[in-house]
């Protein structure tokens, strides 16, 4: 959890440094930077434009660029052009990202809401004001297997985090999976479920 809390402070850090929100997530689907729920990419492919955790990298608030990747991410776990090494590279030059964006192993949140595409509507996350919210998640997937098997660290706006054991995204009993927590039309992709299971239980 070493990564996870490192990117803590660098949010806290970020946040205090501006005006209290954290940073906005890269969108793949509309302008460059925006506030967006969850998004792993740190730089864009073929452009000059760093988002979401990629921008803690680039301002100096946490600039190694290992951090951004879990180290049990598997060499190969994204398809071959998005091999961890290659994402390290692009993130730390930018000009290699004409052959493919850069993701991190993990994935973070700038919304307050668990929903994309509504902003304001949907605002961006305060950490003063949102302590609890999940920030960060490894990327458990059924597609990306192979970082961890049976769950995923978790690490809120507040810089502390936890582990949460949800083998085939059943946790306490609840198969999030087959059975998603969102009917509202919200829910995305099993990608979203870190958050829903981290996320404080109203």
């Amino acid at each position: 959890m070493s990564n996870l809390r490192q990117i803590g402070i660098a949010l806290s850090l970020y946040a205090t440094d501006h005006e209290g929100i954290v940073p906005g997530n890269l969108r793949w689907d509309g302008p460059p930077v925006d506030y967006n729920f969850w998004v792993n990419y740190l730089v864009a492919q073929s452009g000059t434009t760093y988002g979401g955790l990629g921008l803690l990298y680039s301002k100096g608030y946490a600039d190694i660029a290992e951090v951004y990747f879990c180290p049990a991410h598997k060499e190969d776990q994204f398809d071959s052009n998005y091999r961890k090494s290659v994402c390290i590279a692009r993130l730390k030059d930018i000009s290699l990202t004409v052959s493919g964006a850069s993701w991190s192993s993990y994935q973070y949140r700038s919304t307050v809401g668990r929903w994309v595409n509504d902003f304001p509507n949907n605002p961006a996350v305060r950490p003063a004001a949102h302590p609890r919210l999940t920030a960060v998640t490894d990327i458990y997937r059924f597609e990306y297997a192979g970082s961890h098997a049976d769950g995923f660290n978790a690490l809120y706006f507040d810089g502390s985090a936890r582990w949460f054991s949800a083998p085939g995204f059943v946790y306490e009993g609840r198969d999030y999976y087959n059975s998603p927590p969102d009917t509202s039309g919200h829910y995305y992709y099993d990608n979203a479920i870190p958050f829903y299971i981290a996320d404080p239980q109203s």
